[in-house]
Parts: structure tokens; sequence; C-alpha cells
């Protein structure tokens, strides 16, 4: 009996030493394998580099599928141009065109309808959206901030404003849709230097001096432009390909119209 009371207290000895040497556990330790699992997989963040490139794969897709539509009409407005009269479809199409493009004469339709350089419109899209990182571009697919006069359309609020006045940016359906109406924008707006400009000149680099009145900074967005289409190579996008010109041959075009219009300006919000 003395001998079964010995072994019940030597296994109490032992159970109490390895208690002792049992690390303490804090009571407000938590373990949290989600938590884990998801700071292991935390992205790290994209160099400039990288975020430059998902903007040129998320952007010049859509640039380059709108630009295809507008150039195939405005084909097909130039072929019906050089026939010696056209038939009652053919006058259809052709009237719905200069109300869409606001044009009067069939000659004013055709240098309105006319696009411009891939490179052109990337390196403006790089400028007003921020390279893809503004509000309007992630929030409403509006790369170029194009206002929004039309309650009854889609848009959002710009977090800044004109004086007392509310301002509203459109809202698109998709990237490509942004484009589509910036080509719009530029056929009816104050542009006309730079739309007569592009019927003869294809390189990118002599026809942004004739884009001072697209911006409230005039001659400083044109060198902006400059910059950017030059450091990125955007000019390799075009077809065919512009060639590089000094800045200071670029900055010799004067804007001739006045300033814009509310109804014709385009805003950035960041």
């Amino acid at each position: 009996m003395q001998t079964k009371h010995i072994a019940i207290v030597i296994i109490l000895l032992i159970i109490a030493i390895i208690t002792l040497r049992l690390p303490e556990i804090p009571k407000e330790y938590h373990y949290q394998p989600e938590i884990e699992k998801e700071t292991s997989k935390r992205k790290p963040e994209l160099t400039i580099e990288q975020k430059k490139q998902r903007f040129l794969d998320k952007t010049l897709p859509a640039i380059k599928s709108a630009k295809d539509e507008f150039d195939g009409k405005y084909n097909y407005a130039y072929e019906l141009s050089m026939l010696p009269s056209l038939d009652a479809a053919q006058k259809r199409d052709i009237e719905a065109y200069q109300h869409e493009y606001n044009a009067e004469t069939l000659d004013e339709l055709l240098i309105r309808m006319r696009t411009h350089p891939a490179s052109i419109i990337l390196a403006q899209a790089a400028l007003e959206s921020g390279w893809g990182t503004s509000r309007f571009y992630n929030e409403a697919n509006n790369i170029f901030g194009i206002w929004s006069f039309d309650k009854n359309e889609p848009r959002i609020a710009a977090k800044e404003s004109r004086g007392n006045k509310k301002i509203y940016i459109k809202r698109y359906e998709s990237l490509e849709d942004s484009v589509k109406d910036y080509f719009l924008l530029i056929a009816k707006g104050p542009y006309r230097d730079f739309r007569e400009a592009r019927v003869h000149e294809f390189n990118a680099f002599k026809l942004i001096g004739n884009l001072q009145m697209y911006s409230e900074l005039r001659e400083e967005y044109v060198e902006r432009l400059y910059y950017v289409l030059k450091k990125n190579r955007f000019y390799t996008y075009d077809t065919p390909e512009s060639t590089p010109c000094p800045l200071s041959e670029v900055l010799t075009k004067k804007r001739s119209e006045p300033g814009l219009s509310d109804s014709e300006v385009a805003w950035s919000d960041g």
C-alpha cells in the first residue's frame, strides 16, 4: 500500500515539473490562420513601369478598336464623296453623318470625321487619367475627364466645383465608349486648327502643336504631350510611325480660336 502511494506521488511530481516547463501563453493571444494566409498572399506594390504597362494593356486596345470603327465610317463617307451621284440610302447615310458631326457640307464632314494618330490619343489618355489612376477612369471609364451637362445621362460628380457650379463627369459603359465620345468631341469642339492639320499631316509630333485649345494650360499642355509621346515611345504605335522632331518646332503652332465653351470642355479631376 505504501508503495502505491509513493508511485502516485512520483507521477504527480512529474506532471508538476512538465507543467512548470511549458511556456506561458498570453491571455490575449489568438491564432488567426486567416490573417496569416491573407498576409502571405498580399501582392507587392507595382513599380512605375508596371503601372504604365497595366494602363497600356487596358487602354490601347480600346483606342485601337474605336479608331478602327471611326476610320471605317470615314472611309465609307469618303467613297461616297467620290461618286458622281448618290442613291436614296446613301444620301440618308451622309445626312445622318452630317447631323452627328454638326457638318453643313460634305467637305466639312470629311474633315470632322477624319481621325489622328493613336499615339496622340494615348498620350492624352495618360495625362488626363494619371496613367489610369484617376477616379473617373476607374469608376466611370472616363479616360479624358469629359464633362456631362445632361442630368439624364449616366455620370458622376466631380470632387471640385467651378465657383458655385457643380461639375459632373460622364460615365461610360466601357473605355472604348469613352474613346468614341472623345473622337466626337474633337470633331465638334473648338479644334478647327487640329482638324484641318490632320487632313494632310500624319506625324503626331507635328500635329500636337494644334491642340493648345484642348486644355486651359495651352502651350504647357502641348509640351507635356510632347514629352509623354517621346519618352514613352508612343509614336511607335502609329502607322506610318511618327518621327520625333524638336519641341521648338512643335510649339510654333499658334491657337487661332476662342476659348473653350462649357459644352466643349474636357475636365480632369484626378
